[in-house]
């Protein structure tokens, strides 16, 4: 499955560990302000951070293709509510 989508829907997958395979495009531009590629995935320091391990990477002009996979440590408890 893919999914696309803007900051809050990313948030949410990758905070709940639901991401296989990240891929990136990084152009060599700059932007200021508020807006975030994501915001909140449960990650307050360094030592909790998502660690991700490079598969592919190369450019395409100037910008450059990152193909990534998440380090599989152990998920976190998350509770599951009945519907």
């Amino acid at each position: 499955m893919i999914v696309e989508g803007g900051p809050t829907t990313m948030s949410a997958f990758i905070g709940e560990h639901l991401v296989d395979e990240f891929t990136i495009y990084l152009a060599p531009k700059l932007l200021g302000g508020w807006r975030l590629g994501i915001t909140q995935i449960g990650v307050t320091n360094i030592a909790g951070a998502h660690e991700m391990t490079i598969e592919e990477l190369y450019r395409i002009g100037e910008d450059v293709f990152i193909g990534a996979t998440p380090k599989r440590g152990p998920r976190p408890h998350r509770s599951v509510e009945a519907i």
